[in-house]
């Protein structure tokens, strides 16, 4: 299911780059992620959305932070040197 955001409005760019990888987080499992492109782009904005905004980070709630993390901890443990430093970020 997509999040619904109709409900509430996007204030800030922040908002929206980050309900937008909120939204790819469920479609980015192991096949997506393993492919170098998409995994580099994955975590290129999401390290300059989260080092730009620290503050989104720690308002996300515990499920959207642990997705977010699981990301990381994907790349980091994976055989592909290109994929692991894109976790690195």
């Amino acid at each position: 299911d997509l999040v619904d955001l109709s409900e509430q409005s996007v204030t800030f760019a922040s908002d929206a780059v980050l309900r937008g990888l909120l939204l790819l987080l469920p479609q980015l499992d192991e096949q997506a992620m393993a492919y170098p492109d998409i995994c580099s782009a994955f975590f290129e904005l999401t390290a300059d959305t989260l080092s730009t905004y620290p503050e989104k980070f720690a308002q996300l709630d515990n499920g959207a932070r642990r997705a977010l993390l699981n990301c990381v901890a994907f790349a980091i443990r994976h055989a592909d040197l290109r994929i692991a430093a894109s976790g690195l970020q």
